[in-house]
């Protein structure tokens, strides 16, 4: 039986986990995705933690059940680079929703995004 490699080129670390890369390439290529998407540090900011434990006890804005996540009316893909970014996290930008309703809201958002 082969042995297997990371699938990082040049790589002669075994893998350790099912997309066949070693710790050490995973954690860098996730480095890599988050520098070069800086939105997905937004959720660590302390301004959005505040405001989402100030709307986690509100019902979805959708369909009235409990909300489970917090969403951006406007997709913080989309205030990236303009001069509203400093505003992502703003209440007016933001609304509890049930993670049925997120799931739906994000899904027609990505295929709108698509050509």
């Amino acid at each position: 039986m082969p042995v297997q490699l990371c699938r990082r080129p040049g790589c002669g670390n075994p893998p350790d986990g099912a997309d066949g890369r070693c710790t050490r390439h995973r954690r860098r290529e996730l480095a890599t995705h988050k520098a070069r998407h800086p939105w997905t540090r937004a959720y660590n900011d302390p301004e959005f933690r505040l405001a989402r434990s100030r709307l986690q006890s509100q019902p979805c804005a959708q369909c009235g059940k409990p909300a489970q996540q917090i969403d951006h009316i406007t997709p913080l893909a989309d205030l990236w680079e303009t001069d509203q970014w400093p505003a992502r996290h703003q209440p007016r930008n933001l609304q509890p929703l049930c993670l049925p309703c997120h799931s739906t809201k994000t899904r027609k958002q990505q295929s709108q995004r698509k050509p």
